[in-house]
């Protein structure tokens, strides 16, 4: 009877590590990750990358920002994405990339002279 509440304690004690271990794990694919911080000059913009992300997110922080589009690059492979929004200081615009997949670059397109930080996350 002892041997079988050893074994029981620790199978639960195994379980519920390993349910804490994944959460942990699992909970970093669904934070935003900062990568970049620009002024919009009506160029565009592009940011250097090589992670999954499935999810962009545009935060203006002085000023008024007009995000034409974003193109996700994925090495020869360009996928634009309209967005044409306008922005104000403490907005946030969240695209939808698509299915997460390894991106190998974004390019921003804005206007209006405000300056925004780029988040992704898978």
């Amino acid at each position: 009877m002892r041997r079988r509440s050893v074994i029981i304690t620790l199978s639960l004690v195994a379980i519920a590590a390993g349910l804490f271990t994944s959460n942990a794990v699992a909970g970093d694919k669904h934070k935003y990750r900062r990568v970049a911080e620009f002024t919009a000059v009506g160029k565009p913009k592009q940011i250097e990358l090589d992670q999954k992300a499935g999810w962009c997110m545009i935060r203006v922080m002085e000023g008024t920002v007009i995000i034409d589009s974003v193109v996700v690059v994925e090495g020869k492979k360009k996928t634009k994405i309209a967005v044409t929004n306008t922005l104000k200081k403490g907005d946030k615009k969240t695209v939808d990339l698509g299915p997460s997949r390894k991106i190998t670059a974004l390019i921003v397109n804005d206007r209006e002279g405000g300056t925004y930080r780029v988040y992704l996350k898978q």
